[in-house]
């Protein structure tokens, strides 16, 4: 992985370079980049089906590769064609430090989750940045903080959203289906917001500034509003990169939701190989359309904003089950299991065993620090004398707390505390 990572970079320097000297072939050079990088991810992530369909229906007899990926190879290409990008657009100059643009690249707090950082946002602080204590206070507060969200509620979360859809196969009942797309939606948001905080916060302790990737998304009014929220680098990249490229919505109403449909189909592919990825960024790119076209009634316009986030939850919920499922085939089970309990075997284990009282209780906290609750209160007492110290001695317990359930190798910290 660390050559193919450093032979990435170094084609990237040399293409970077040559974009900004070259007046002629700028266009030209870009485009070699580009479909180089993508060339190198596409062969990385779907080698192993192609392989294995020449194999299955043409017995071609290739060599079966072992199908695991370099790590974060999809962020640091990406951050790669953001490069050129950016250097063919004159948004920064092509680093003539390799070592400056590679520390850009493989900078290894954002290397496997993200955020994806632009280089016209950060190729600044690569050459000229100072370390402040106050820095490093709040970068180890933010670091804290994603730390206990991954730790404490991801993965405590994470279990059951394990153990229930271990059971598709052999049945669910309707309450247990739901209940295991509300924890894996939980889950989620606190694996992938918690390790963006804890990237932002190791990037703050060195001096450098990351923008944020989550706004708590699940108060979305709308699919649009959910990804203006979700991953935000993430979608700024393709709208940035891909949506404004192909016309945007200057081109357009059928021209814009066929440019929107390129933008999902890409996110669906971005996120993995097997079509359930597919379908899911299809089945976004649909309901972001359907917000859209509902705009134009008086009614909907009007309807109050409590019923819109519910609906939008339960369509992003709905489509986490997509996401979060092996194959198509089985998030359409499952999904039967939650509209109309297609299951004709007797589920091993029913909805009682599944919400036990420690599960009802990490549920509770985490619908309430995925929402701005806690934010609010933390603005309106972060001046007063106390509040800080109660701030920080509650972080610290999260930290302790976090640490035993790492080496504890327990699914959750509070094994010993059930209730």
């Amino acid at each position: 992985m660390v050559i193919l990572l450093w032979a990435t970079i170094l084609i990237n320097y040399i293409i970077g370079l040559g974009i900004e000297k070259s007046k002629n072939h700028a266009k030209k050079l870009l485009w070699i980049g580009v479909i180089t990088n993508i060339l190198i991810l596409c062969f990385h992530k779907y080698y192993f089906y192609i392989v294995d369909f020449f194999n299955t229906n043409f017995d071609a007899g290739m060599a079966i590769p072992d199908g695991s990926l370099p790590l974060g190879i999809s962020f640091f290409i990406f951050q790669e064609i953001s490069y050129l990008v950016d250097v063919y657009k004159k948004d920064a100059p092509a680093n003539k430090n390799f070592l400056e643009l590679s520390t850009h690249i493989f900078m290894y707090p954002k290397i496997t989750q993200g955020p994806i950082v632009k280089y016209k946002d950060i190729y600044q602080q690569l050459s000229s940045r100072t370390l402040y204590f106050e820095n490093i206070y709040l970068g180890l507060r933010r670091f804290t903080l994603g730390l206990s969200k991954k730790v404490l509620l991801a993965d405590t979360i994470g279990e059951k959203t394990d153990m229930i859809f271990a059971q598709v196969s052999t049945g669910l009942d309707t309450p247990t289906a739901w209940l295991g797309m509300l924890c894996y939606s939980l889950q989620l948001f606190f694996d992938f917001s918690g390790y963006s905080d804890m990237a932002i916060g190791i990037a703050q302790i060195m001096g450098f500034r990351f923008k944020e990737n989550f706004n708590y998304p699940y108060i979305a009014k709308d699919i649009s509003d959910f990804w203006s929220r979700w991953h935000i680098s993430l979608s700024m990249f393709f709208r940035e990169y891909i949506y404004f490229p192909l016309g945007g919505n200057r081109k357009g109403e059928v021209r814009t939701y066929l440019n929107q449909f390129v933008v999902f189909f890409i996110t669906g592919i971005w996120h993995g190989e097997t079509l359930n990825f597919l379908v899911w960024g299809i089945y976004h790119w649909f309901f972001s359309v359907l917000g859209k076209f509902m705009k134009r009634f008086d009614w909907y316009i009007k309807t109050p904003d409590i019923f819109k986030r519910i609906f939008t939850f339960l369509v992003v919920a709905i489509g986490f089950v997509i996401f979060r499922s092996a194959d198509l085939d089985q998030a359409m089970l499952y999904l039967s299991y939650m509209f109309n309990n297609a299951s004709t075997a007797v589920p091993v284990f029913e909805f009682p065993y599944f919400l036990s009282n420690d599960l009802i209780f990490y549920l509770i906290i985490g619908c309430i620090f995925s929402t701005p609750i806690m934010r609010k209160i933390h603005h309106q007492y972060k001046d007063t004398k106390w509040f800080p110290w109660i701030y920080d001695i509650g972080l610290l317990l999260f930290f302790m707390l976090s640490i035993l359930f790492l080496v504890s190798g327990s699914y959750s910290p509070f094994i010993y505390f059930q209730f």
